[in-house]
């Protein structure tokens, strides 16, 4: 519905309103009575030739020039809809209104210009013409350099054309702003330090305040649709992020002089900044002081002799595998290589030899006890292991000592017992 309605609007514009015809280098003298006039451009040369459009008001005028290409420019839910806006002169309510359109947005399609006169009644000079160098809006003023149509202001001149001077703010100063009936000036500042806070302070509440750069055309300066706020109980404050570079508006909408004081202070500390700084000061302490504990209890060679569940204790170790020489094991593997460091075993090389029959250097499986409890080949579990001497008295020899090695193994929450030798 919205889409249809667009294009509703677009066609009415553009067939039920009056067009007038204006040829590349002529001009024409007109009398606006209406919020709208609007413009067909012909002659246009499209082999990459820039077009400059002027508009001279008589007077300094609150008017906005626009282009568009294949239809003429409407406004569409408070915004102008068009290629090109002269923001900076709409916003400045300037007596000359200039657009510079790159060929690119009028190839081989129609051209309309429309002037928007919110107060109905008008009167200028439109002129137009190609040049095949892209020119710079009013060359610059003279207040900057032109490159590839873009202009470069010097010192404390702004806007597309460098024809607006401004005042610089500095952090820790104020300024002494004074404003005719329906003037506007424009600050700056340039900010590269902590975060700030400025505030505007005048005895009059009907000043507003633009802030913000615009969306037109190689401009930096705030528009008439960009934000703004009017100073509320005779103050007015922006917060500025570092880093950034602001521009900000200020209209007198009185009928009388006024001033306005404008002061950048470094941002204070409140009572949530400080609690905000408590807080996570706390919890940067508490992470660190859990990474700790955490470091403590999985490590178990933080503290040498510490040795939690999943070790075996090197007392342990060699009361239940005793070094040997591999010469003199009997393991019923065929086993000629450490499992772990995979070099063959010699004859006189240290070994362990495990209660499942597995064989490893002494060296090699100390190191994996550390972290471990079981066989690393057969998964057999290595810490229940015990050592018992069972006495059986018989009556006609005396006594006959059994030796076993019985592994105790969780079951089903209790522990039952497996024998693993004979006598």
């Amino acid at each position: 519905m919205n889409n249809w309605l667009s294009v509703f609007m677009i066609l009415f514009f553009t067939y039920a309103r009056e067009t007038e015809l204006i040829s590349i280098g002529s001009s024409l003298s007109i009398i606006q009575e209406s919020d709208w006039k609007f413009f067909q451009v012909q002659g246009l040369n499209t082999s990459s030739l820039f077009l400059s459009v002027t508009v001279a008001f008589d007077q300094p005028q609150n008017a906005a020039l626009a282009a568009r290409s294949g239809s003429v420019p409407t406004i569409w839910n408070g915004k102008i809809q068009a290629n090109y806006v002269d923001y900076d002169s709409w916003y400045l309510g300037s007596s000359i209104h200039n657009l510079i359109i790159h060929p690119e947005k009028y190839n081989e399609t129609a051209l309309y210009i429309g002037i928007y006169s919110p107060t109905g009644a008008s009167s200028y000079t439109l002129s137009t013409s190609q040049s095949a160098e892209h020119p710079c809006p009013n060359d610059c003023s003279g207040q900057g350099t032109c490159n590839f149509g873009k202009c470069y202001c010097k010192g404390n001149f702004i806007g597309k054309d460098c024809s607006f001077k401004s005042t610089r703010l500095f952090t820790n100063k104020s300024v002494f702003i004074t404003l005719k009936p329906k003037q506007r000036k424009f600050v700056t500042f340039y900010h590269d330090e902590t975060d700030v806070e400025i505030e505007f302070k005048s005895f009059d509440t009907n000043i507003t305040i633009y802030t913000m750069p615009s969306h037109g055309f190689d401009t930096l300066l705030p528009s008439a649709y960009e934000y703004k706020s009017k100073i509320s109980g005779f103050h007015a404050f922006y917060t500025v992020d570092s880093g950034s570079n602001w521009y900000f508006g200020l209209n007198n909408e009185n009928l009388k002089s006024t001033n306005v004081i404008v002061t950048v202070k470094l941002k204070e500390f409140q009572v949530y900044d400080i609690m905000m700084i408590i807080y996570c000061l706390a919890g940067a302490v508490a992470v660190i002081i859990t990474a700790i504990v955490a470091c403590i209890i999985w490590n178990p060679r933080i503290f040498p002799g510490d040795y939690p569940e999943w070790s075996l204790d090197l007392k342990l170790i060699n009361k239940n595998f005793p070094k040997k020489l591999y010469s003199e094991t009997h393991s019923t593997f065929e086993i000629f290589t450490c499992p772990i460091c995979l070099v063959n075993f010699s004859p006189n090389d240290y070994v362990r030899e495990l209660h499942c029959g597995h064989i490893y250097h002494d060296n090699c499986i100390d190191l994996w006890f550390k972290d471990n409890t079981y066989c690393c080949l057969c998964k057999k579990d290595c810490k229940h292991i015990e050592k018992a001497v069972i006495s059986n008295t018989q009556s006609s020899s005396g006594s006959e000592e059994l030796e076993v090695q019985v592994m105790v193994e969780p079951h089903n929450g209790g522990n039952h017992s497996v024998v693993q030798g004979g006598i």
